[in-house]
């Protein structure tokens, strides 16, 4: 199966360049934001992106991202709403867009359902990061059914029969953490002092040859430079999140994302 996720890890290997991954919470800084900042990435050289659904109780986000996905569910952000967005700027987007949901979100509407609704709308690939590991084959087949790609986390800490389920499950790519823990900044643990990356990229390409995007605590170029040294991708959230906290409109945010983005993807543009 070849998606716009495959696409796109193709040009990039082919280049033999690394890229950033950014990922935005649907519905923040503001309730029509969603439309403009997916066009200002595109338009910034974004090959592939993450729209994290709002949920009222996100797992393994810092405090900067879960405060965002209140505030828009305060602005009344659904999964249709997301959808009906990401459906009206489709035609005018080259990269592939992934979902960020909550396994309670899937199983609430229906993990089929949802998954037909995010692939008509124009979404690419889904992480559900609190799914268990006995969903994963589920997930994937349903996600292959309806021409999406399933990318799972693995963590240091993963075993090696877990990781190699998660390998036969994936299509797209692989989500290696940088680190234990939660997402975002913190000067008392960054990723250049924990990053357990090198060694889990080195686990992850034993069992697979998709490519392996590095996120969690990536929140800088110094980070990006680092992680896509051996990674294809670094992912970053909650240094773009806190870029657009406060824009008065969604101009002012889409603005503000490209100037960020570039200068993160621009370190990620070393030859390897």
């Amino acid at each position: 199966m070849t998606t716009r996720i495959t696409n796109a890890f193709d040009t990039i290997r082919g280049r033999g360049a690394s890229t950033v991954i950014p990922f935005i919470v649907a519905g923040h800084p503001t309730s029509n934001s969603l439309g403009p900042l997916l066009v200002a990435l595109d338009r910034a050289g974004a090959s592939i992106l993450e729209i994290g659904i709002p949920f009222s109780d996100p797992v393994a986000d810092g405090p900067v991202i879960a405060q965002a996905m209140y505030e828009s569910l305060e602005r009344g952000m659904t999964p249709s709403k997301v959808f009906e967005t990401v459906r009206a700027h489709r035609s005018q987007l080259k990269v592939a867009i992934v979902a960020m949901v909550s396994i309670s979100i899937l199983t609430r509407l229906g993990v089929d359902q949802f998954l037909r609704d995010a692939a008509s709308a124009g979404f690419d690939g889904v992480i559900v990061p609190d799914a268990d590991t006995a969903m994963h084959g589920e997930i994937a087949t349903l996600c292959r059914a309806n021409g999406m790609d399933f990318i799972p986390l693995i963590a240091s800490s993963t075993t090696e029969d877990r990781l190699k389920c998660m390998a036969n499950c994936a299509s797209g790519f692989l989500y290696a953490l940088a680190r234990k823990g939660i997402t975002g900044v913190d000067s008392t643990n960054s990723v250049a002092q924990t990053d357990t990356s090198v060694e889990t990229i080195t686990r992850i390409r034993a069992h697979s040859t998709l490519p392996v995007a590095v996120g969690f605590g990536v929140n800088s170029a110094e980070d990006v430079a680092r992680v896509t040294s051996s990674a294809d991708a670094a992912i970053v959230g909650t240094a773009l999140v806190r870029t657009i906290e406060g824009s008065a409109t969604a101009e002012e945010a889409a603005a503000r994302v490209s100037q960020l983005y570039a200068s993160l993807l621009a370190a990620a543009r070393v030859q390897r």
